[in-house]
Formats: structure tokens, C-alpha cells, sequence
């Protein structure tokens, strides 16, 4: 065993014909790839791993959930999996500062040099920052890194009111992220429109609407002139000549490529560091993966094209013949709670005389969806809202396939290409099929590793990398080895049945059976003292509004994300025991008279909405045993009939307590 790093660097130093080192420049999610790729070829690679931030490899594209407070640090980390016995050393916060092509060698910043076999360049962007008078006053910040993330954490806490430079992805999160604590929100953008390259203009309105109505202002086509203060940001000029005032200022105006560390190792450099097919650079034995790397005049600016770059790097350095092409920048994610999936040719490069599209839209719920054809194939696909064609469409772009005529004609029919249920079925999908967006995972793989024995969502995790980066595609993930599974055990299953049972035995009997008559003896025990009684009358009547209570309380415990405590399968059978308990006092209340005008409303209330409520637990019990999409509908359907059936209740609620005591 090596006693410290020193000492196993030296070694594989020493040994370098033997274990002829890779050094990987970049702890970013490239640079880990690359490295993880490494490993995956030749587990006994010797690779050096050098990271100029001070923190352990972390996952970037999770900052803004950071920034938002939905995460913590912790689920952010993105540490390299090192085999048993592996010729790994890792570097954190050591920079690289310089390249020997002639003696191939690096040098850190702390002046020691390295050797390498093979050297690859992850080394990133950094924020462009515009020529804006007054951009580096306090009180501005730019939005690339886990140090930003932490600056803007605590300034978020004081900030009033933030202005946001650019109407990019970046710059949206952080809107969204820094309006968590009541802060006033802008966002300027100089293009008419949000997301530009993204979006098209119908697609850009509907978002933004959305962030409209969340409170965050837009200022499309305009730029900023300006930036004042004396000690720290006061306000903005615009060069439409209006001033807003602000305390914060954030720079989300896109990424400049690192490239001074191979212009000076005279590499050839234009927009990034140029490289060929196998992504290597004008040195055959240095390699570009990245934000850095320019492949024919394009810097992707996105995660899953570096990670593929990463991997065919890996595979040349190991030996293999990769040929890369070029990457269709796909977008799918969530932005500000709108899913979002954009890719190929959109807006920009549409020619309406070789290029057709369709549009299917339903603004009165905000979703919009387009493809882009060329005769019968797909080229470009967006929508804003959800569309479960969109892993299917980016198989389709990526692999040039055609699209059939009855798939067109369900599309401007029900906005869908396929059947939903072959949609969302996975394993329906073909092989080639991307599951795993940001590392490139296709349907294929996930079920070879499946059939491999790797069982669970951290297995495949583990084994494959899918849903490690931005974890969207986890429920497909879910659904794949689920397919193949036992179906699922309900919590609570047999208290849930008899719940339900209970409640709909409860409501029937109210609804079916007449009004309990009054004792005609005052010599035995009289029950209908419970709801002829005064003072009874009263205990039974706060005991429903007390259960009620805890009820709505309870109910809080899957709608607010805050209230962690304790399993949510456990609060539901205790919400369904109390809809029972409720029912039974409010039949010592009433003696199953339903009473008349207001009393009768709410007892109508009370008893539907038990009954929706037993019907939900009903389709919970059931749903392992039902199709998915059955499933989906009738839950969606028994979800919104008790929303839509509590509102009513506190008001007439309100109206039998204040009518009781005023008559």
C-alpha cells in the first residue's frame, strides 16, 4: 500500500513506460468522465487528476438547486468511482499553470513538475463578462461555479431587489433561485426574446408568461448602459434610457472557453481549443474535452456533448477508433418549473422552402410543441410543458430516422407521435433510444446492465452513470427495471382497504338510510341526546372541526416539500383513519339527518368528499396491479376531485358555526 500520494505519484512516474500516465486537467464533468471512461477501459490505468478549485469534483449543473436551497452540498458531489487496486492520484485546488509539449510535462502552481503519455484539457469556461462602465462594483456577481453558488447564498438573504443580465438558461435559474426569499426580480435580455437559441417566439411568450406570473419581471430587446454606485450597486441604466433601481446584479450573458493554458503551449485557438475528430489538438498526444474544446467552429456550452467528447477521448487514448462528428445540442430540462426540451434546427437555419413544420399548442394550460421536418424526417423538436415523445424524438434526430404518416396525423391531432402508453412504456422504446440525456445512456444499455444484475436505481447508477447528472431521468430509469420486477408493495395496504371500505360503507349509510327516529323513553340510556343536546351537540361539532384540522394538516405533509417528517405511505393511512373517525362523529352530530339549504350543502360536502377520498385510497391500493397510464388518470382524476371538493368546506363550515350560535 502507498503511504501517501506523493509516493504512488512517484511511482507511476517512475514506471511511466509501463503505465504510461494520462493526465486529465479539469475536475469539472467532463474532465471526471473523461477519467471514469479511462477506468471503464483499463481499470488498471494510471491517471493523474488535477482540480484548480478548492472543493472535491462536483455536479454543476446543480448549482441552481443549490442556489434555490432545494439541495444541499451533498447532492451535489460528483466524486471520480476508483476501482480496488487502481493507479488513481487526484489534485484538488491545484491549478495547472503550464504545458512541456517537447518534454511532455505539466507544471502546477506549486511549481512540481508532472509527466504524461497523454494529456487531456477539461479545463472549462469561464463567465463572459460584458464591457458594461461600472461592471466590477460590489454588488455584482457572476454564476459559474460552487464559489459564486456560496456568495450568492448569503447575498440572496440581504438582496432586495436583483437584476439579472441575460435571459439564458443560466440566467433564469438564477431568477428563480434569488427570488426564494421575497427578493424583486429582473431579468434584461438584449435579444427579443428569452432562451434565443433555444426557443422560438411562441415558445419564448409562453415562458415568458410563466415567470410573469411567478413575479419576476422581463425586459426583452433592451441592453444595459450602465452600471452605478459609489460603494456598491444603486441602480442600472438601460440604453432605452430607463433607470432601475437595485442592490444586486448578476452576469448570466453566456461563457468565455479557458484557452490561455494552450495558446501558450502554442496550440492553435479560435473559438476554443481546436480539435479533430478524435478530439485531439494540433499535439496528437493532447486532448480537448469540453466547454473548452472547439470542434469546427462550435464550443457546446451544455453538459451532455462534453461528456461525449469525454468518451470518445477516453476510447482513442485507450486504444480505440471513435470518429467524432459533432453533437445536436439537445436541451431537456426544467426551467422554473416548466419542462423544456428543445433540439436540432428551431428557429434558427429553418428554411420554409426545403423545411416543413407542425405545431400542436394548448395555451389554456401552457403547452406547445413543434417539430421541424425535411421531408419525412425529423431535424428540430421543442415544446414547453411536458411531452412524453421527447426521449424518442431525440433518437430519432440524432439517428436521421423518418417519421410514419399516421404518426404525423396523431401529432396535429393529440400533440403526440406515438400512443401514450408506448410513450411512456420504456422498454417499447428502441435500443438506440437516449434514456439518460446528460451522459448519453440509450434503452440498450440500461438493459444489458439490467440483465447483468444490477437490480436498483444506485446500481444503475453506479454501473452506467445514468441519472447522475441532473437525475430528470430517474422515473425512466425506475420504470425500466420495474418492467421486469415484482409489482411494487403498497405501505399501509391492508389499513388503506379497510379505510376506504369504511368511509364508502359510512357515506352510504348516510345517503340511503332515513334519519334515526328520537327515544320515545326517558328511562333508558337516550343516544339521541348526542344530537339533540346542546352541549353535546357542540363536543361532537368541534370534534369534526378538530379532526378536520389535523386532517388538512396532515394533507401538507406531500404538498409542501418542507414537511419531511416521517414516511408519506404512513400520513396517508393516518388521513384515511381520520376521514372515518370524522364520519362517525358527524353521524352522532347529525343522526343521519342531512338537514336543509347551508347544513344540507355542508353535509353533502363532507360526505363527497369522504367518498373521493375513499376512492383515492382505493386507486393507491390498487395501482401496482393497473396500467400505468389507468393509473396516472384515475389518480390525477381523484386528486383533483378532493381539492376541488375541501374548498368549499371552510366557508360553509364557517356559516353552520356562526348560524348555530347567533339562532
Amino acid at each position: 500500500m502507498f503511504t501517501n500520494v506523493a509516493e504512488k505519484q512517484e511511482l507511476i512516474i517512475e514506471n511511466q513506460e509501463i503505465t504510461k500516465p494520462v493526465i486529465v486537467v479539469g475536475t469539472g464533468p467532463a474532465g471526471i468522465h473523461t477519467a471514469q471512461e479511462l477506468l471503464r477501459h483499463n481499470p488498471r490505468q494510471s491517471v493523474i487528476l488535477f482540480g484548480a478549485e478548492p472543493w472535491t469534483p462536483y455536479n454543476r449543473v446543480k448549482l441552481s438547486s443549490l442556489l434555490a436551497g432545494d439541495i444541499s452540498t451533498v447532492d451535489i458531489h460528483n466524486e471520480l468511482i476508483v476501482p480496488e487496486h487502481s493507479q488513481v492520484v487526484q489534485h484538488h485546488n491545484c491549478a495547472i499553470v503550464s504545458i512541456d509539449r517537447e518534454n511532455k510535462t505539466v507544471k502546477d502552481s506549486s511549481g512540481r513538475i508532472h509527466v504524461y503519455h497523454k494529456l487531456v484539457l477539461a479545463v472549462g469556461s469561464q463567465a463572459h463578462i460584458p464591457n458594461i462602465p461600472g461592471i466590477g462594483l460590489p454588488g455584482t456577481f457572476t454564476f459559474r461555479d460552487l464559489n459564486d453558488a456560496q456568495k450568492l447564498m448569503a447575498r440572496r438573504i440581504r438582496s432586495r431587489r436583483t437584476l439579472i443580465i441575460g435571459g439564458g438558461l443560466l440566467g433564469l435559474e438564477a431568477a428563480k433561485a434569488m427570488q426564494k426569499n421575497n427578493t424583486e426580480v429582473f431579468i434584461i435580455e438584449h435579444n427579443p426574446r428569452l432562451m434565443q437559441n433555444q426557443l422560438d417566439d411562441n415558445a419564448a411568450e409562453l415562458l415568458r408568461e410563466h415567470l410573469l406570473s411567478l413575479g419576476i419581471k422581463v425586459i426583452l430587446h433592451d441592453a444595459i448602459k450602465r452600471i452605478n454606485g459609489d460603494l456598491s450597486v444603486k441602480n442600472i441604466e438601460l440604453r432605452s434610457g430607463k433607470t432601475i433601481a437595485c442592490d444586486t446584479v448578476i452576469i448570466a450573458t453566456g461563457i468565455k472557453p479557458n484557452v490561455d493554458i494552450a495558446r501558450d503551449a502554442g496550440l492553435p485557438i479560435s473559438k476554443g481549443i481546436k480539435v479533430n475528430n478524435f478530439l485531439q489538438t494540433a499535439d496528437a498526444d493532447i486532448y480537448a474535452v469540453g466547454e473548452c474544446a472547439d470542434f469546427n467552429g462550435n464550443v457546446y456550452g451544455i453538459v451532455a456533448p462534453g461528456l461525449e467528447q469525454a468518451a470518445i477521448a477516453a476510447d482513442h487514448i485507450s486504444g480505440g477508433r471513435p470518429f467524432y462528428k459533432g453533437s445536436i445540442s439537445a436541451t431537456r430540462l426544467k426551467v422554473i418549473d416548466k419542462q423544456v426540451f428543445s433540439m436540432g434546427i428551431i428557429d434558427e437555419g429553418f428554411d420554409p422552402l426545403v423545411h416543413t413544420q407542425l405545431v400542436y399548442e394548448n395555451i389554456s394550460i401552457g403547452l406547445y410543441r413543434k417539430i421541424v421536418l425535411h421531408r419525412s424526417h425529423v431535424i428540430g423538436a421543442l415544446s414547453i410543458g411536458p411531452w412524453s415523445d421527447a426521449s424518442r424524438l431525440q433518437e430519432i434526430i440524432t439517428h436521421k430516422r423518418r417519421l410514419h404518416i399516421w404518426n404525423l396525423y396523431r401529432f396535429r391531432k393529440t400533440g403526440l407521435l406515438w400512443r401514450e402508453e408506448a410513450a411512456e412504456d420504456v422498454l417499447l422504446w428502441p435500443s438506440s433510444a437516449i434514456v439518460c440525456n446528460c451522459k448519453g445512456i440509450t434503452r440498450g444499455q440500461l438493459s444489458v446492465a439490467f440483465e447483468r444484475g444490477q437490480q436498483t436505481i444506485e446500481q444503475m447508477a453506479h454501473c452506467t452513470g445514468a441519472s447522475t447528472v441532473c437525475g430528470s431521468c430517474k422515473p425512466l430509469v425506475a420504470k425500466l427495471i420495474g418492467a421486469s420486477a415484482e409489482p411494487a408493495t403498497v405501505q399501509g395496504k391492508n389499513f388503506l382497504t379497510a379505510g376506504a371500505l369504511l368511509s364508502a360503507l359510512a357515506v352510504m349509510v348516510f345517503y340511503f338510510l332515513p334519519e334515526i327516529p328520537d327515544a320515545t323513553s326517558v328511562q333508558h340510556f337516550r343516544i339521541d341526546v348526542l344530537w339533540n343536546d346542546s352541549f353535546w351537540k357542540q363536543v361532537t361539532g368541534y370534534t369534526i372541526l378538530g379532526l378536520s384540522t389535523i386532517g388538512l394538516f396532515i394533507s401538507l405533509r406531500k404538498r409542501w416539500q418542507k414537511f419531511t417528517l416521517g414516511e408519506f405511505a404512513w400520513w396517508r393511512v393516518v388521513h384515511v383513519l381520520l376521514g372515518v373517525a370524522i364520519l362517525t362523529t358527524l353521524l352522532l352530530h347529525t343522526g343521519l339527518n342531512l338537514g336543509s339549504n347551508a347544513n344540507f350543502a355542508l353535509i353533502m360536502v363532507f360526505l363527497l368528499l369522504a367518498f373521493s377520498g375513499a376512492f383515492a385510497a382505493g386507486v393507491s391500493v390498487m395501482e401496482p396491479k393497473l396500467k400505468p397510464r389507468t393509473a396516472k388518470q384515475l389518480r390525477s382524476l381523484t386528486q383533483w376531485a378532493h381539492l376541488l371538493l375541501f374548498w368549499p368546506l371552510p366557508l360553509l363550515l364557517g356559516f353552520h358555526i356562526v348560524s348555530f350560535y347567533y339562532f
